[in-house]
């Protein structure tokens, strides 16, 4: 449900950044303004409501410590992106070390399926 209300709000957003910019133009720096931030924030939406299947399987697989970590970075780097030479190299660090980690842990035990046995034959013991 809210994957199809993100996907509206997303093509209405765009819809009228469309229609804003197409009636008024340029021109006017207010009215492009909000045109282009409706664009933007419809763009992300509608690429978030494509993605959503697939960044619900990524949540499900990485720990919630490390996706806390990537978004303080994102924040950390949108307000200061000079940042980016100490953000970076500890997400990275801490990216390798959870694939180390995903990579030495033991596989969960896997559960056997009894075939039933073909009877015997009498003779030879083969199978029929």
């Amino acid at each position: 449900m809210r994957r199809h209300i993100m996907g509206a709000i997303g093509l209405v957003l765009l819809a009228s950044g469309i229609a804003v910019l197409w009636r008024y133009g340029v021109s006017e720096s207010t009215i492009s303004t909000a045109a282009s931030v409706c664009l933007r924030a419809g763009i992300v939406l509608v690429a978030i409501w494509l993605a959503m299947p697939q960044l619900a399987q990524v949540t499900k697989r990485v720990p919630p410590w490390l996706l806390g970590s990537i978004a303080m970075g994102t924040v950390a780097l949108v307000i200061r992106p000079k940042l980016v030479v100490v953000v970076a190299p500890i997400l990275g660090i801490m990216l390798v070390v959870q694939f180390v980690t995903w990579l030495f842990k033991p596989l969960p035990p896997q559960k056997r399926t009894r075939k039933p046995q073909a009877e015997s034959n009498e003779e030879g013991g083969e199978r029929s």
